[in-house]
């Protein structure tokens, strides 16, 4: 636009425009300092020609400014609003572009913790898993009809399965007294849990001892049943060895009791046969009778000396030995006793097999063993004795095994095998003692024996002692025999009152001058009068008035140097207390004279 003067025309509105433009379109302004911008400008424009120039037209000439004026203030004040709402935009694009930056940031973040999570639960499944699978008990999770849902490796193998999901608990356990599965559910459902004993079927048909322990779980509102089952196969083993123990040891201080009863009558009856079979006026007749008296006798006294052994009251030698010398003198002792069809093998290690025991008893058990393998193979067969050394963390033991190819022991017979008395041969064959012996004698060792048998294959015995490291020297204490006068008086004190009269008659018809007596407060009080006049006492151990072993003390006390010699069915008993020779019951007149003449003589 062209303004027009006097004298010339000038580019007035031509450079409002343009300064329009510039300053709209340029500069972003604020809308105070674009229209200072603006007014600056155009008074620069403007004063000039208002000095120098003629305005024809002043009303056409403020018009136009005043249009322009106000079209440029509309226009700055719309570029003003247009570059708020820009800037507005500006921000919230920014602030968009932050927010989508923490969003994509908290993103990875949260991918990175949910695969961190997933890492740790799947590690957590893992460890859980193998913890189910290798639990040393068995873990099976059922529902509450019992169905097996979950099993781990060790309930697998407790019953002998590859798996066990699907079978149900009722069919796998033995119905035994138990309460049945619907009650045990009710009362863990009642919030009990149960711990109880129960058998299992084992897949090839046997039984196995279970404890478990079960409780409710509850799963997404589903209730489960868990239940943690142990084996106590061993632990029912040691009860009943126990238990076993404990009847045998009670049994044993029975038969010792009995058998020192039996002694006692043995003792009366064999030195009333003597003394009787030494008159000359007995008839032919009444002498064989008497010897008759005599060996039924001897074979009780030896009945006895087996219930003694089994009852542990006989002491026993222990040493070092070696278990193959052992077994070679048992065979040579019962050589004659083989059957000509009956062959021995020997299988012995060449290892030192060296325990602590006593040779003698070592040779009972073996001859009483291989006496059974031997009558267990009527029409012949083959025994074999084998020696090994087994070793079991710290714990070295060697196992003697005895083997026959006999008619093996029947199941119903197994239990039973070591109770005293308890036999299945004929009616005369044999006393029940044999093995019930064995039992004791092991025991005795420190050592284990069990059995493996197959009806009509055979037997086999284990027995199992410890082996010692270093063979320690045998060192025999000195003896230190006091001399003493031949006695001539001789005091005897037996509660039994048939004892007391054989002893007294035997000793006055060999010439000593016997005191008797049953009481052994009045042998106390008769030793304090004639204590130096006696030079010799015989007395029992087992009385009940006074055990001897208190006799025995308070003689010694009134006189340290009194000989005594201890008669009594109990040679275990006697070791316990100083005297000079023991005469285990029963014993024959010869027996105890030579008794009483060597010790005197010594």
């Amino acid at each position: 636009m062209i303004l027009k003067f006097n004298a010339h025309q000038s580019p007035y509105y031509a450079g409002i425009v343009l300064l329009v433009i510039f300053v709209l379109g340029m500069l972003p302004l604020s809308f105070k300092v674009s229209l200072a911008i603006a007014v600056l400008t155009h008074s620069v424009y403007l004063i000039p020609i208002l000095i120098f120039d003629q305005i024809n037209n002043m009303q056409t000439f403020f018009t136009n400014n005043f249009f322009l004026g106000s079209i440029l203030v509309t226009l700055l004040f719309w570029r003003q609003m247009d570059q708020r709402r820009l800037r507005k935009e500006l921000i919230l694009t920014n602030e968009l572009s932050e927010q989508q930056a923490k969003i994509l940031e908290y993103s990875h973040e949260l991918e990175r913790l949910v695969e961190q999570r997933n890492k740790e639960l799947s590690m957590s499944e893992i460890l859980l898993d193998a913890l189910f699978e290798n639990a040393s008990d068995g873990i099976l999770i059922t529902n509450i009809k019992g169905g097996i849902i979950r099993a781990n490796r060790k309930a697998c193998e407790l019953h002998g399965f590859d798996k066990l999901e699907g079978m149900n608990m009722r069919l796998l356990e033995v119905p035994s007294g138990i309460a049945p599965w619907e009650e045990r559910v009710k009362q863990l459902l009642e919030g009990h849990p149960l711990v109880y004993e129960v058998e299992h079927y084992h897949k090839n048909g046997h039984k196995i001892p279970l404890e478990v322990s079960c409780a409710i779980l509850e799963i997404n509102e589903q209730k489960f049943v868990q239940l943690f089952c142990r084996d106590i196969s061993e632990r029912k083993k040691l009860q009943a060895e126990l238990i076993y123990s404990q009847k045998m040891e009670s049994i044993g201080i029975m038969a010792g009791g009995i058998a020192h009863d039996f002694n006692n009558l043995l003792a009366a009856i064999l030195g009333n046969v003597e003394l009787l079979s030494m008159h000359e006026e007995i008839p032919d007749f009444c002498l064989q009778k008497l010897k008759d008296i005599e060996q039924a006798a001897r074979s009780a006294s030896q009945i006895v000396s087996k219930l003694l052994d089994f009852a542990r009251r006989k002491p026993s030698q222990m040493v070092t030995v070696n278990l193959n010398d052992v077994i070679h003198d048992s065979i040579r002792l019962i050589s004659h006793l083989k059957p000509d069809n009956v062959k021995i093998d020997l299988n012995l290690t060449d290892s030192s097999i060296i325990i602590k025991g006593d040779p003698i008893r070592l040779e009972q058990v073996l001859v009483n063993v291989i006496l059974n393998a031997f009558d267990a193979m009527p029409h012949g067969g083959t025994v074999k004795i084998e020696t090994a050394v087994e070793e079991k963390g710290s714990e070295r033991n060697v196992r003697l095994s005895v083997s026959d190819t006999g008619t093996g022991i029947r199941p119903e017979h197994l239990p039973h095998i070591f109770d005293p008395f308890f036999t299945t041969k004929k009616k005369g064959r044999g006393t029940g003692l044999g093995l019930a012996v064995v039992y004791g004698i092991v025991k005795e060792h420190h050592g284990k024996i069990d059995v493996e048998t197959t009806l009509g294959q055979g037997t086999t015995f284990h027995m199992r002692f410890p082996l010692i490291e270093e063979i320690p020297k045998e060192v025999q204490p000195p003896r230190h025999v006091e001399r003493s006068k031949h006695p001539n008086t001789v005091l005897v004190v037996d509660d039994e009152e048939r004892i007391l009269s054989f002893v007294k008659d035997v000793l006055e018809r060999e010439g000593f001058n016997v005191i008797a007596t049953t009481s052994p407060t009045e042998a106390l009080e008769i030793f304090k009068v004639l204590r130096r006049s006696l030079q010799l006492v015989i007395t029992d151990l087992v009385m009940p008035e006074m055990e001897g072993k208190f006799l025995i003390e308070n003689l010694k006390k009134l006189s340290p140097k009194t000989k005594i010699i201890v008669i009594t069915g109990y040679p275990s008993l006697a070791q316990e207390v100083s005297v000079e020779a023991i005469l285990p019951k029963p014993f024959d007149a010869s027996k105890l004279v030579s008794t009483v003449k060597s010790f005197l003589k010594n």
